[in-house]
């Protein structure tokens, strides 16, 4: 038993206000309604000492972050809003007259569990998308986003490190781990990359890889190819020789959108990328994945499997309950 269980007494009173308050099609509603999450304290179970005074449920913590994400709450400010909000409060699993664990709480079981830790269960939750039936690896599409450091860019003084103009750093800056990189010629950010696969017919993300700015895309290819896909679909960034062959290695259908002309002409599932660009505004509009919350690549790649994992299950609910959600859970 963790140290936040409500006794069976105020839970009963508290399941009857919350039947009341909260009406059945809110999006919190329907993930708890669509997932299981006892998932989480298997999980994260290796995690935690053996022994020592309970603390608060893992199951709990973890749905507060996904409470925040889901409505973009800075960790401060989730205290309150769980507080204050019946549909947030019921869904942590906390009774009416219980507060909410606070901020530092949070802070000790993200670093608790680490990225690694993070990625199970991200990993956990694509597994019960698969398991709905939802990912039928069709055809994988790749890309990936800048997500902006937690810095004043204005501040930042740049220090050329090669000609090639990848690997700029301000000794200086509050975040050692960003870099700077470039879209084009013309522009340039100092920031991270969130490298994202996701299923084509579900859009359930497959898989996430957090890297500095100035990584290229090509370099993370690899990595995001999860399951037995059929074929993969990728940007101009994407075309290198290592990744065609990675892909035919596997007898995966590459539809990497070729920089040469000799590689021939892009499949005809180049033309679906566009659903990942959409995504990606999701994360970036409903979600913080535009800018660090925190500093530090291993905070970074935290933030984005969280995010991640927030408009998986919103996608797992959607289809569960087989109607659109509205507008402002988006």
């Amino acid at each position: 038993m963790f140290s936040n269980t409500p006794d069976d007494q105020n839970q009963l009173f508290g399941n009857f206000v919350y039947d009341r308050l909260i009406r059945p099609d809110h999006l919190l509603k329907q993930i708890d309604k669509a997932v299981d999450f006892d998932f989480v304290e298997q999980e994260t179970r290796e995690f935690y000492a053996s022994s020592g005074r309970p603390g608060f449920s893992p199951v709990m913590l973890f749905k507060m972050l996904l409470v925040g994400f889901l409505y973009d709450i800075s960790d401060r400010q989730l205290e309150e809003e769980i507080n204050l909000n019946i549909a947030y409060k019921w869904f942590v699993g906390l009774d009416v007259d219980q507060t909410s664990p606070d901020h530092s709480t949070l802070t000790r079981f993200r670093d608790r569990l680490g990225e690694e830790g993070f990625h199970h269960l991200f990993n956990r939750i694509v597994a019960i998308a698969k398991e709905k039936g939802l990912v039928n690896e069709r055809l994988t599409i790749i890309d990936s986003t800048d997500v902006a450091a937690n810095v004043d860019v204005g501040r930042l003084k740049q220090f050329k490190q090669d000609e090639d103009d990848h690997k700029y750093v301000d000794r200086n800056s509050p975040d050692r781990d960003a870099r700077f990189g470039r879209k084009s010629k013309s522009k340039g950010f100092y920031d991270y990359k969130d490298h994202l696969a996701i299923d084509a017919d579900s859009s359930i993300i497959t898989a996430v890889e957090t890297t500095p700015g100035n990584i290229p895309d090509r370099d993370v290819f690899s990595q995001l190819i999860r399951g037995r896909p059929l074929s993969v679909t990728a940007d101009k960034g994407y075309d290198s020789e290592p990744n065609w062959t990675f892909l035919s290695s596997r007898s995966i259908v590459a539809a990497i959108i070729p920089v040469r002309r000799s590689r021939g002409r892009p499949l005809k599932a180049e033309r679906q990328r566009s659903w990942i660009e959409r995504k990606f505004a999701e994360l970036k509009r409903y979600h913080g994945m535009g800018r660090c919350r925190w500093i530090g690549l291993l905070k970074a790649g935290i933030q984005a499997l969280i995010s991640c994992m927030a408009v998986n299950l919103k996608r797992i609910a959607r289809t569960a309950i087989q109607s659109p959600l509205v507008e402002s859970a988006l």
